[in-house]
Parts: structure tokens; C-alpha cells; sequence
């Protein structure tokens, strides 16, 4: 697994560890790696860093891309070559928003998917993770060309200001075991 942060990492640190710039800023994050769901939780854990680095950020849109990863990530090691290094996942700031845009050399799709949520058979362990992140981002891109497949989503509010506790009825505790879990 390879991960580039401009200027930031030597390969001694764990991916994420160093995400800022010289200005105090968000630099970019890029994570390479060879499709395999072993690394998908790592990727995961090492954007994770990198968000929370900046400080001022929403925890629960945090989560929300989290959760993105997550799916994007899976979805790219079911569909990518195993070569090496084929599957990408960067992300950037844009004003309060990230941007996470997750690339493989898969045959592709077309966005809007055909098919409903609903008719996905409900013991179908497959086939929800586009529409959970469609539904949990606020934006969403799907573009396919010669031998690759990039999918970008966008989530607002996530940076900016004092970190945000949570604001639902569990007084800022985790909803779920796990649940706002940063390791």
C-alpha cells in the first residue's frame, strides 16, 4: 500500500499521521493499494487521520465519510484487476466540504443505477453501498473511462470552526458500539 501526502510522508509514519501543510492546512490525501479487503479498514483508519488532523471538524459528517470510504473501498477491491496499486483513494478540502473520489481499473457503471434500493433482495449481502453513500453525501459522480472507474462524492460542513460534539439525543455519545470509534 502506498500513500502520498505532498511533502508529508517518508514511509516511516503510518499512512495519515502527517496530513497538514506548512500553512497549517489540509494537504491532499491519495492511498494506492492492490485490491484486497484486508486493506479497505486500513485506508479507512488512515483518511480518518488525516480529516481529524485538521481539527474543527463535525463528527458526524466524519462518520458519514467514514462509512463512504468504507463502501467505495469495497466496491473497488470487488471490481478492480488485482494488479498493484490499482485501486486510489484521495480526498481534498474544498472550502467546509471534502471531496472522496475512490479510482479503480474496473469495468465501470452508470449512475444512476438501474435498479432500485428495494429491489435488492433483502438476504442479499451486496448491492446497497452506492445508495448509502448517495443518501449519507451531498453529492455524488460516477466517471468511467478508458480502464478506469472514479467514484467522487462530496460531503459539506465537515471542516470549519470548533470541533462539533454530536447533536442528537445521546448527549454526544456514540449511537452504535464502535460508533465514533478514531483509531
Amino acid at each position: 500500500m502506498r500513500t502520498q501526502q505532498p511533502n508529508s510522508f517518508d514511509g516511516r509514519e503510518a499512512p495519515g499521521d502527517r496530513p497538514g501543510d506548512a500553512r497549517g492546512g489540509l494537504a491532499p490525501f491519495e492511498c494506492r493499494f492492490r485490491p484486497d479487503t484486508g486493506a479497505v479498514g486500513v485506508v479507512r483508519r488512515a483518511f480518518g487521520r488525516w480529516i481529524q488532523a485538521r481539527g474543527g471538524v463535525d463528527v458526524d459528517a466524519v462518520d458519514d465519510l467514514l462509512l463512504a470510504c468504507s463502501e467505495l473501498c469495497t466496491n473497488a477491491v470487488r471490481s478492480a484487476s488485482h494488479a498493484e496499486d490499482t485501486v486510489a483513494v484521495r480526498a481534498r478540502p474544498s472550502g467546509d466540504a471534502v471531496v472522496l473520489e475512490v479510482e479503480d481499473d474496473g469495468a465501470g457503471f452508470s449512475w444512476p443505477l438501474a435498479h432500485r434500493i428495494q429491489d435488492v433482495p433483502e438476504q442479499d449481502e451486496h448491492g446497497r453501498g452506492l445508495f448509502i453513500v448517495a443518501a449519507i453525501t451531498d453529492e455524488m459522480e460516477v466517471e468511467v473511462a478508458t480502464g478506469r472507474t472514479v467514484v467522487r462524492c462530496t460531503k459539506r460542513h465537515v471542516l470549519g470552526g470548533q470541533d462539533r460534539a454530536r447533536g442528537d439525543a445521546t448527549g454526544g455519545r456514540p449511537r452504535w458500539p464502535g460508533a465514533g470509534r478514531r483509531d
